[in-house]
């Protein structure tokens, strides 16, 4: 995965994640774009209005493409809804990465 654009789509970060932010950096967690999409974006959006550079990571699906599309910087990580343990360790190493290289000032 290139850590200066997004995992599964390949969209560019505005300066790429390698890069001293020229806004300041916030990163959203959600387990899946939906969320994003129909209950988070109207606060997403205002932040982003405010002047931050905003970052959502989440599980790709149908709407991963159109909060890109909204200027959102989208990082997939390979989140599941379970109870198997097991199943968090993947997406525990995404997100810990993610954050270490990404510079944000709230996750």
């Amino acid at each position: 995965m290139n850590p200066e654009t997004t995992a599964a789509t390949e969209v560019p970060c505005p300066g790429g994640l390698l890069t001293p932010p020229a806004k300041p950096r916030i990163l959203a967690l959600c387990s899946v774009d939906i969320m994003a999409w129909l209950l988070l974006r109207p606060w997403f959006q205002a932040m982003q209005d405010a002047g931050y550079e905003f970052h959502i990571a989440c599980a790709p699906g149908e709407y991963f493409e159109r909060l890109a599309a909204q200027g959102f910087c989208m990082h997939a990580v390979s989140f599941r809804r379970t109870f198997t343990p097991w199943a968090h360790i993947r997406p525990f190493f995404q997100v810990w990465r993610l954050v270490r290289q990404g510079g944000f000032e709230v996750v």
